[in-house]
């Protein structure tokens, strides 16, 4: 039986392993052609590490790999009992090789001193759920698994190569095989799904009051605003004159992107002017009236 424990949703309670992949040969494909390009090869199976193989060789041996599922329950909720955890390693050992379904991994890290082999586990970047974890999720849902809130999938292989491993070398590997994009290397085995995002920088207050304009002509330097001559005299005028207060770097961000060519807010929603008189309605309102 699985070791289970009471979880809350961002920690992971539950892994299977699943030995092997559909996607072998796509990437030893990847895994070759990077280590190509990096002037590096991979090890021989039969032979020791060291053993240089062939450029010409083919196929090029098969990398050892399996997959993780990597289960998280809903804030609070106990652990699963014995029949949902079987009820759930059923689920996983059914898509596919149901004999290779284990709740334990099937590779192991190499020893610190095996300068030739490495264990990469790549997954799902941690922002958001995946539309896999959505699908995973409703099933388990349906399987009367009502307290799974997050199913994820990541990706384990036991790489060896006949060069040692240089961190150039190790980053070509990794680059390889996983979409940076939607991807990232776990360095260890997951603990949880919460991401570590960078600490919000603090708002500042730009001292218009006491600096006049120089101080906003300061920011969009230093920001990239983009705002024109016109831009630093409305906005100056606006708090200085008008509203007799510093305006923050958020305030100014924010109308850099209204004044904009992604937004067309001010134009369809402002004072529209017409041959010298004055249009009663906006072009918002026009759009909006039925024909």
């Amino acid at each position: 039986m699985c070791p289970r424990a009471p979880i809350d949703s961002a920690m992971v309670s539950l892994r299977l392993y699943k030995t092997g992949t559909a996607d072998e040969k796509r990437d030893e494909a990847k895994l070759a052609t990077a280590l190509r390009v990096a002037g590096a090869s991979l090890a021989t199976l039969k032979q020791a590490p060291r053993a240089p193989q062939s450029r010409c060789s083919t196929p090029p041996p098969s990398t050892p790999r399996e997959r993780c599922y990597m289960v998280a329950l809903e804030d609070g909720a106990p652990a699963l009992s014995a029949g949902d955890a079987s009820k759930l390693r059923w689920l996983v050992a059914e898509t596919f090789e149901q004999d290779k379904t284990s709740c334990s991994p099937g590779l192991a890290a190499p020893a610190a001193s095996d300068a030739h082999t490495m264990l990469l586990e790549v997954g799902p970047r941690l922002t958001f759920a995946t539309a896999w974890s959505s699908n995973a999720v409703a099933i388990c849902q349906s399987a009367g698994l009502r307290s799974v809130a997050r199913v994820e999938m990541s990706r384990r292989y036991l790489i060896s190569t006949a060069e040692p491993l240089t961190p150039a070398l190790r980053a070509a590997v990794s680059a390889a095989l996983h979409d940076r994009m939607t991807e990232q290397v776990y360095p260890e085995p997951l603990q949880s799904f919460s991401s570590e995002a960078p600490a919000a920088a603090a708002t500042r207050t730009i001292p218009l009051m006491a600096e006049g304009r120089a101080a906003l002509e300061r920011l969009d330097k230093e920001m990239g605003l983009g705002f024109d001559e016109a831009d630093l005299d409305y906005y100056t005028n606006l708090f200085v004159d008008k509203l007799g207060r510093d305006p923050t770097d958020v305030e100014c961000f924010d109308m850099a992107q209204s004044n904009s060519e992604h937004s067309r807010h001010w134009f369809f929603g402002g004072k529209m002017v017409l041959c010298g008189g004055d249009k009663t309605q906006t072009l918002f309102k026009m759009l909006q009236e039925r024909v």
